[in-house]
């Protein structure tokens, strides 16, 4: 069990910095593995915080010291142990047990060797009574503040719950400006991995992936885009008739395939960061895109002229719709963080209708939290500055795709859909009314 190591080194570390991005933190710390350690490695980090709450109910099942009492390393070591006793189905109760009970401090040897035999030995009343938790906050390891927003919207909780506790599945967008779908098709087939092809994204869905992932991506021939992040840009191509501007294209996906949707159309790709833009930059050359449009500003402030015929503002916000990929948001974003965005996404967008304000707006966030979405347009709309919205233009291209969704009040929130696998979003067309 030699992955144990370095699960506890990450979840030690991430516990220690709970606002670090765990992406980050894992990409970081699997540069030493072997390779054929990490993909065990991440995908147990991954589902022990997927399933934390569950973890440490289970836990405090047990033992006589509340969960959040125990010293924060036996608690890891507990998680991983009750964990691999649950989930894992293949390694010997005995082997789990003295694998982590050798990994703890003497003082709590006899803790967490007495906790994880007896869970061994009533694991299956243990999962029985765990299919009762009718708790969602507990049996979906979720915040409350995020089930109640996603309440208001969804019309199944429990399913679409279901859906944001998933592991994610992988869409690779073919880059058709230097290779066809087809030809993509044998490169993956030739290596044995399994994949569904969406043909309306020119995407492979894949839900194991290889080495030959990396090696298409690194050569320029695909990249890694969600189907929901990908009807932003399809959105942006049926939209926009000659100019675009991306307002916070980092990393660059978004602009890569409006440019792939509708060639002839000019692209002006901003980001506030000069590194993101440089990173876009050999992204771009990378996959044979033109690269003379990439521009750094803040949309707060006046940067560009008003000759756009529509802004496409993906605006950074809680990601509170790609739980799937990013499980320690779950438990990680607050009010407070929310209002935060919510502040930085309204100056952007207050900032654009005042430049611009002949032209529409198409704003998104890949986030399903009412601050971040209907709150923040509902704020700009006041009798000095009236705005109009264009909901019925996007439900059609919604429709033809075949994405859920549920209108709101300015914009049109995309529900899960397991068939197109697609993160949560929430689109606006908007502009104001002169």
């Amino acid at each position: 069990m030699n992955f144990l190591d370095p699960v506890i080194q990450i979840l030690t570390r991430f516990q220690e910095h709970p606002h670090t991005n765990l992406k980050l933190l894992l990409n970081r710390s699997l540069i030493d593995q072997p390779p054929e350690t990490r993909p065990k490695t991440t995908r147990l980090v991954y589902d022990i915080i997927r399933k934390q709450q569950i973890l440490d109910t289970v836990i405090s099942r047990f033992s006589r010291i509340k969960t959040e009492k125990i010293d924060p390393p036996i608690r890891i070591l507990l998680r991983i142990g009750a964990h691999l006793l649950l989930y894992a189905g293949t390694t010997p109760d005995y082997a789990i047990v003295n694998e982590i009970v050798a990994r703890t401090s003497e003082s709590s040897r006899g803790f967490v060797n007495g906790l994880l035999r007896n869970l061994s030995r009533q694991r299956d009343q243990v999962q029985k009574e765990l299919e009762t938790i009718r708790d969602p906050e507990i049996r979906h390891s979720t915040s409350r503040l995020l089930i109640e927003d996603l309440k208001r919207i969804s019309s199944d909780l429990e399913s679409d719950l279901q859906y944001l506790n998933t592991k994610p599945v992988f869409h690779l967008r073919a880059n058709t400006g230097t290779i066809t779908p087809e030809r993509l098709k044998h490169r993956l087939s030739d290596r044995g991995i399994e994949f569904n092809y969406l043909k309306p994204f020119h995407s492979f869905e894949i839900r194991k992936p290889g080495r030959i992932m990396e090696e298409i991506i690194n050569r320029g021939q695909g990249f890694i885009q969600n189907t929901g992040s990908q009807l932003v840009s399809i959105l942006g191509s049926r939209l926009a008739r000659k100019r675009i501007l991306d307002g916070c294209a980092a990393p660059g996906t978004k602009s890569m395939n409006l440019h792939l949707l509708k060639p002839d159309l000019k692209i002006i790709s901003n980001d506030i960061n000069p590194k993101r833009i440089r990173l876009m930059r050999d992204f771009f050359q990378k996959c044979q895109m033109p690269v003379d449009s990439l521009v750094v500003s803040d949309l707060t402030s006046q940067a560009f002229k008003p000759e756009f015929d529509l802004i496409l503002l993906d605006a950074p916000c809680s990601s509170s719709g790609t739980l799937r990929k990013n499980p320690d948001l779950k438990l990680k974003i607050t009010r407070e963080s929310l209002r935060e965005h919510s502040r930085m996404q309204a100056r952007m967008l207050t900032s654009l209708l005042e430049f611009h304000p002949q032209t529409r707006i198409l704003y998104s966030v890949c986030s399903f939290t009412e601050m971040e979405t209907e709150a923040v347009i509902e704020q700009l709309d006041t009798p000095s500055n009236r705005l109009m919205a264009d909901n019925e233009e996007l439900s059609g291209i919604l429709v033809e795709l075949g994405f859920r969704s549920r209108q709101g009040k300015w914009g049109i929130y995309l529900l899960p859909d397991r068939d197109l696998n697609n993160d949560l979003f929430y689109l606006a067309l908007i502009g104001k009314k002169l």
